[in-house]
């Protein structure tokens, strides 16, 4: 098959879309299929590495494009809204303003040779929307990919069911992003759970000893977090939860391992707000690690005794499967599509993220009891293993596009039918 994803991100860019779709392209590659992904180069510091123009890596074929930086300024100059807002409705003036604004990229793809177009991170509006205005031209078989989070606002704009009636079929990564999906769409549409997997041969040789070791993590119980310090990820949350554990485990350890808090949006600025609102006792208790080398994730994981992630900003949570790939338990949000990834009292537990006390509550109980710990850890563990490893994500995309692809109109009967 010939396959084009377009996705707002990708390899060397970290983020849950720029590893799912570079996971399930270089998974399609190694199987045979010619696979380009088109994307825009992003302007964090691993991102600002990655060439512009195309390159082949791990036998997919990526082509960078830049934002058109001169259209991007015009938009975001005062009043711009405003006149957008006047010449178009108020989500495609939205769209516009979220971009990512690349003609070059969506000249591209009117020129791709493709079967199957999918694309993903629908977070970016105006990808999707570019992707189905080619599909008018060109007739491929389009799949969207769009990893709604839906509790953020974002996933609810207008402008999305018209861009899943046009897709030929939607991947989600649960069954409660289906269910949203069916419930915001105004036509019947073909919606597969895909799922999203991990990498099993990262988790071998994993040594927590060496991780305590080096950041001074001491012998007392370790609370975990992975993620970007965000309010949306139930960041500030967990860290007054601590107070409650604190009274029963006053030697227990917090470590926040990711990009440290900017505090640019209102929303973040909450996670720098609790933490400077802490004591400073509390805050000796409180491990702000960073951002760390990918090498050393899965003996940072070894090294929690509990990971705990309540976020309401997520299309799966992939550090759940990170977690139970140690045999870790863990604890999220009772909202949106975590639900559908915890089983709660199976294989993890499920709090109110916007209540620290039962967060706190959660995080004692396991660390009151070592064997509900092993038995939660290792039943994500096992689950983990039979559904969602990258190469069984894989095999039911790869399904569903050879099915897309033989089911599409030949060209010459597609033609057929519009000139009759």
């Amino acid at each position: 098959m010939r396959i084009v994803h377009v996705t707002p991100g990708y390899w060397p860019g970290v983020g849950g879309t720029e590893t799912h779709v570079q996971r399930v392209s270089e998974g399609l590659a190694a199987r045979g299929h010619h696979v380009t992904v088109l994307t825009i180069r992003g302007h964090g510091a691993t991102e600002a590495l990655a060439p512009l123009g195309s390159e082949l890596v791990n036998s997919v074929h990526v082509i960078r494009f830049a934002e058109n930086v001169l259209l991007e300024r015009l938009v975001r100059l005062r009043g711009a809204y405003r006149l957008l807002g006047a010449l178009k409705r108020q989500h495609q003036a939205r769209m516009i303003l979220r971009g990512p604004l690349s003609l070059l990229l969506f000249l591209k793809l009117l020129r791709c040779n493709a079967d199957i177009v999918g694309v993903f991170g629908w977070a970016k509006y105006l990808l999707p929307w570019k992707v189905c205005l080619a599909k008018r031209i060109r007739r491929w078989q389009v799949v969207g990919i769009p990893l709604f989070h839906t509790e953020e606002a974002w996933s609810r704009e207008a402008v999305f069911p018209p861009l899943v009636s046009l897709c030929d079929a939607i991947i989600t990564n649960t069954d409660h992003e289906k269910q949203f999906v069916e419930e915001h769409v105004s036509r019947q549409v073909r919606i597969l759970v895909g799922g999203v997997g991990i990498d099993s041969d990262a988790f071998s040789g994993r040594d927590a000893e060496q991780i305590r070791t080096r950041y001074h993590m001491g012998t007392g119980p370790v609370v975990g977090y992975v993620g970007r310090m965000v309010a949306s990820k139930g960041v500030a949350e967990l860290i007054k939860a601590m107070r409650v554990v604190w009274r029963w485990h006053p030697d227990a350890l917090l470590v926040l391992a990711g990009p440290p808090p900017r505090g640019k949006r209102r929303a973040d600025r909450r996670v720098v707000q609790t933490l400077s609102g802490l004591s400073a006792a509390e805050r000796a208790h409180v491990l702000l690690l960073g951002e760390f080398h990918e090498r050393d994730k899965a003996s940072l994981f070894e090294s929690f005794d509990v990971f705990a992630m309540p976020s309401t900003g997520e299309s799966f949570g992939i550090a759940y499967l990170e977690a139970w790939m140690c045999r870790k338990p863990v604890i999220g949000a009772s909202v949106g599509s975590t639900p559908s990834v915890i089983r709660d009292g199976v294989d993890g537990f499920l709090a109110d993220p916007n209540d620290p006390r039962q967060i706190g509550q959660a995080i004692v109980r396991l660390l009151n009891d070592p064997a509900e710990r092993a038995r939660l850890g290792q039943a994500g563990h096992v689950r983990t293993m039979a559904e969602f490893t990258w190469e069984r994500v894989v095999d039911r995309i790869e399904g569903l596009y050879e099915e897309l692809r033989c089911s599409a109109p030949s060209p010459r009967s597609a033609t057929a039918s519009r000139s009759a």
